[in-house]
C-alpha cells in the first residue's frame, strides 16, 4: 500500500518551497487502490456517484457528500464522478486556518473519522450538501482552485480566506445539517481517550495539541474553557488517581509506583500527591491497611 507524501502530491511555489496546500478538479473513472497519506484530503463531489472506502468502512457518495480524510487513514474509491480534491499540511491548518474564533469549530472537524462512523452503517456520508448550498460550496472551491492556478498577487491570502469560509460551511452542516443529529461539544473528541490511555508516558501540550492540529495556545485555552482545569493539571489528577489505586491494590514500592504512573521522580510523586490528598504516599497506604485490619 502506498503513503503519498507532502512532496509527491502538492506543488512547489513561486520561490521553489512546498505548498503547504493544494487543490485540485478531476473526474474517476476507475478504482483507486487503498492508499494513505501524509496530509489532510477532503473530497467534495460534484456529479456522478461512487463508493469510498476509509479504514474499512464503504460510503456510498453522490453530488453534495463530502469526505474528510486525516494522515495516516487507509482509503480507496471507485465510481464515475466529477469532485474536487483539497489538500492541507497539518502545520497550514493549525497556522493559517485555526483562529481564535474558530479554534472549536476547527476542533469539531478532527474529530470526523469518528463521528462519521456513527452514520456508516447507513452507507451514508456525514456532510452532505443539498443543492442550494452545494452551488455556495462549488463557487468557495471554483475561486479557491483559480487563486492557486493563476497565483495573482496576494493568492495566498486569497487561498487562506476562502478555505477558512469553506471550513466554517462544514462545521456548519455536521452541526445543523440533515445529515445527522450529534453532539460535538469538546468533551466528545477523542483527545481525553488518548490522555487516559497514555497517561504513564511524557506527554507535551505541543503534542496533543498537534493531534488536534491546534496551535498550544488555543488547546490550552479550549482545554480549560470546557473541563476547567489546565491540560498540565488534568494529567497531573490522572497519574495521582492512577497511584493512589496502585498504593491501595498492589505492595509495590513507590518509588517504582511514581515511574509507572508517569512522575518524573518519586520526590515530585510524593509533593504532588500530599498537595492532593493532605497527606504522603506511605502515610495514605498505612492508613488504607489499618483500616481494612479493622
Amino acid at each position: 500500500m502506498h503513503c503519498y507524501s507532502c512532496e509527491e502530491i502538492l506543488q512547489k511555489n513561486s520561490n521553489n518551497t512546498q505548498n503547504p496546500y493544494g487543490i485540485y478538479k478531476g473526474q474517476e473513472k476507475k478504482n483507486n487502490p487503498e492508499h494513505t497519506h501524509e496530509f489532510i484530503e477532503i473530497v467534495f463531489i460534484l456529479s456522478g456517484f461512487g463508493t469510498h472506502v476509509i479504514n474499512g468502512y464503504s460510503y456510498d457518495v453522490s453530488a453534495g457528500s463530502c469526505l474528510l480524510i486525516l494522515p495516516g487513514e487507509i482509503h480507496s474509491f471507485s465510481g464515475v464522478f466529477t469532485y474536487f480534491n483539497v489538500y492541507l499540511t497539518p502545520d497550514y491548518l493549525s497556522s493559517e486556518i485555526i483562529t481564535e474564533h474558530n479554534a472549536f469549530q476547527i476542533l469539531a472537524l478532527t474529530d470526523f473519522p469518528n463521528l462519521q462512523k456513527t452514520v456508516a452503517k447507513t452507507n451514508s456520508t456525514l456532510i452532505f450538501f443539498q443543492e442550494e448550498t452545494r452551488k455556495e460550496i462549488a463557487f468557495l472551491l471554483e475561486k479557491t482552485l483559480e487563486e492557486y492556478q493563476t497565483k495573482k498577487t496576494g493568492y495566498e491570502t486569497a487561498v487562506s480566506c476562502y478555505l477558512t469560509l469553506f471550513f466554517n460551511e462544514l462545521y456548519r452542516q455536521i452541526t445543523f445539517g440533515e445529515t445527522i443529529k450529534q453532539d460535538t461539544d469538546f468533551h466528545h473528541f477523542r483527545i481525553l481517550e488518548y490522555i487516559d490511555s497514555h497517561y504513564n508516558e511524557k506527554l507535551t501540550l505541543n503534542e496533543l495539541a498537534k493531534r488536534c492540529y491546534y496551535q498550544p495556545k488555543y488547546f490550552s485555552k479550549i482545554f480549560k474553557k470546557y473541563y476547567g482545569i489546565s491540560v498540565s493539571a488534568y494529567i497531573q489528577k490522572l497519574r495521582l488517581t492512577h497511584g493512589k489505586r496502585l498504593l491501595t491494590e498492589t505492595d509495590q514500592p513507590i518509588k517504582t509506583i511514581a515511574r509507572e504512573i508517569g512522575c518524573s521522580d518519586s520526590v515530585a510523586f510524593y509533593r504532588y500527591f500530599k498537595q492532593e490528598y493532605g497527606c504522603s504516599p506511605a502515610e495514605f497506604r498505612k492508613k488504607h491497611r489499618e483500616t481494612i485490619k479493622e
